[in-house]
């Protein structure tokens, strides 16, 4: 008397095509497998045919020498086939099913931000999701020139250039499995210096030359407008600023700007004109 399954014999596999081995077995999620216990054998009768395994939180049980059972979790099963005779007389055998999981996962890399230069940025995709479990997560971008890597589902990073970045998360499952999503980070370095130009009476002054030399050495040069007023974006930190005009002493001095923040100064005497900033 002996019990005999796809171990040795006949498991019969629909979804990939009829196809028959005599090894254990290996699926896509969502086939229906059809097991086949024919190959078993008595100097009698076999009356009972009974495979059993556990599937999630389920113990399944199937009768008949030919069951069928679509496995839609991915995972390994140990499938056993137990038989007896109507004498009472009994056996068993085990193969091992692998349901491979075809899904990829879903990676979610986040929303677009805009941060300031010198910023922490904090990249997080733990919101990503699949149907089993997600083994890696990693982010590929440029900065300076140079591909950078980072590990993890939450990473830091301190942008100290300003610059646009587009950052691309790759998740994998168990199966290698690849989901893909990208975020874009926009960093600036450059706050705005900006204001009125006024004299002593309070009338806005017309055409006087502002002049800064920003952190990184670029030179900016306005005029200001018949109101009076001027915008200057540079590049953040300190700066050396100096203004002038036609009949008024020249005036400089030095401040500072962080990134996507603005600021005013209020300085400027010539002669007998004060010249106000504001």
């Amino acid at each position: 008397f002996q019990a005999e399954d796809g171990i040795r014999d006949l498991v019969r596999s629909r979804g990939l095509g009829d196809v028959y081995k005599r090894q254990d077995l290996i699926v896509d999620e969502g086939t229906i497998v059809t097991f086949n216990g024919i190959e078993s054998h008595d100097n009698l009768e076999i009356v009972r045919y009974e495979w059993s395994f556990g599937y999630g939180s389920k113990d399944i049980k199937l009768q008949g020498i030919s069951p069928s059972f679509t496995f839609e979790i991915p995972g390994i099963y140990t499938v056993k086939l137990n038989v007896s005779d109507a004498a009472g007389h009994w056996d068993h055998d085990l193969m091992t099913l692998t349901v491979r999981d075809i899904t990829a996962p879903v990676a979610v890399a986040g929303d677009d931000m805009t941060v300031a230069a010198g910023s922490m940025v904090e990249l997080n995709g733990s919101l990503s999701t699949d149907n089993g479990i997600i083994e890696r997560y990693w982010w590929t971008f440029t900065y300076d020139g140079e591909e950078q890597t980072l590990e993890g589902a939450v990473v830091e990073f301190v942008f100290d250039k300003g610059g646009v970045y587009e950052f691309l998360l790759t998740v994998t499952d168990q199966f290698n499995n690849i989901g893909e999503d990208r975020v874009t980070i926009t960093v600036i370095d450059t706050g705005t210096v900006r204001g009125k130009v006024l004299d002593d009476k309070g009338d806005p002054v017309d055409g006087a030359l502002i002049e800064i030399i920003a952190s990184n050495g670029e030179i900016h040069t306005a005029s200001t407008g018949p109101d009076g007023s001027f915008s200057l974006e540079i590049h953040h930190g300190s700066f050396d600023w100096k203004i002038t005009k036609d009949g008024y002493e020249p005036i400089s001095g030095t401040g500072s700007v962080n990134a996507m923040e603005a600021v005013s100064y209020t300085h400027l005497r010539a002669h007998e004109t004060v010249l106000d900033l504001v």
